[in-house]
């Protein structure tokens, strides 16, 4: 997969690979959906929450057939990240199990690195999905894999 201009000092094309790859996996055990999205920076004055409320509403991540999208939501230039979870994960999940998830995340990126801790994290989001949605027979997987970039960043 290739890498945007504006990304190449913060991901290489090994670490998206690994991150669809650990989507994947994550995705195999339930019917929910798992989707991380990286952006460059945010805009003056724009929080990393409201950006990634809209690009989770622009992406179409609310449309899943069981309400059931979660959106790992990445700002490299700043190094935050946002989980953004569709009405049906939430109900189910719990802000609880998403801040844990979070403080884990965090926590592995610092001691192990960015591809780690985000791989960690998309698994940790798929084992909390899979005890509520898990995966039925004839399942289809709604969203892409592969990570996702804001529009306008050019390969």
């Amino acid at each position: 997969m290739k890498v945007p201009r504006k990304l190449r000092r913060d991901v290489s094309e090994k670490t998206l690979d690994a991150i669809a790859r650990a989507v994947e996996e994550a995705e195999s055990s339930t019917s929910a959906e798992v989707v991380v999205h990286m952006v460059h920076n945010l805009l003056p004055f724009e929080t990393p929450r409201r950006r990634a409320y809209r690009a989770f509403l622009a992406l179409g991540i609310h449309q899943t057939r069981r309400r059931n999208g979660v959106f790992l939501f990445l700002v490299m230039k700043k190094r935050l990240f946002e989980i953004v979870a569709d009405d049906g994960a939430h109900e189910k999940v719990g802000a609880a199990a998403w801040e844990e998830i979070a403080r884990r995340i965090t926590e592995t990126i610092e001691r192990e690195g960015f591809e780690t801790g985000v791989c960690c994290g998309v698994t940790l989001l798929g084992e909390a999905l899979a005890k509520h949605f898990p995966r039925e027979e004839g399942d289809v997987d709604e969203l892409p894999d592969r990570p996702r970039f804001e529009p306008g960043l050019k390969p």
